[in-house]
């Protein structure tokens, strides 16, 4: 499936995206190890900790 999706860009490079989105369901099963639909929104480590710990983590981390 992998070679097919490649020789299928290098056909016809303009489709690079559709072909792509055509295979999403392979590529994420295959090649993809976060589920979040956007990967880039942060994490939400910390979030229920009291002022002081976050306050101690982020002393910590400048340690580092």
């Amino acid at each position: 499936t992998l070679q097919g999706i490649a020789d299928d860009v290098l056909k016809n490079p303009a489709r690079f995206v559709e072909i792509l989105r055509e295979k999403r369901d392979f590529l994420a099963a295959h090649y993809q190890s976060c589920d979040q639909l956007v990967e880039n929104e942060g994490h939400r480590f910390g979030e229920d900790l009291s002022e002081a710990d976050k306050k101690a983590v982020t002393a910590f981390l400048a340690t580092l």
